[in-house]
């Protein structure tokens, strides 16, 4: 049997993670933490789903596809830097998710 990541997958376990209501990801106005959180899901969606369609990330999302690309930008620039909350929550995001490899995250 295949295991199939989906949108669904990313968003219940980065809600989980962060103790956030399911809403939280697609708010028009979110909290700083909750724009972290969905940032680090976009992330996810994107290496894990659609590497190559951020504007498919951003609709699921609820989102523009400038959002998305920003969102990304950012969390792969902090991963890149060596921010250790980024990585450890990344990290954490891919156990809690049972679709994912369990993947780690290094800086590049």
């Amino acid at each position: 049997i295949e295991n199939r990541i989906r949108y669904s997958d990313i968003k219940d376990a980065t809600t989980d993670y962060f103790e956030l209501r399911k809403k939280a990801l697609t708010k028009r106005r979110p909290r700083d933490d909750e724009v972290y959180a969905r940032d680090l899901a976009m992330y996810l969606a994107a290496e894990l789903i659609q590497p190559s369609c951020q504007q498919g990330i951003a609709e699921r999302f609820g989102k523009t596809h400038a959002i998305a690309n920003i969102a990304l930008k950012k969390v792969d620039r902090r991963i890149n830097s060596g921010d250790e909350t980024t990585i450890r929550d990344v990290n954490a995001l891919r156990q809690n998710n049972p679709a994912t490899n369990s993947t780690r995250v290094t800086r590049s």
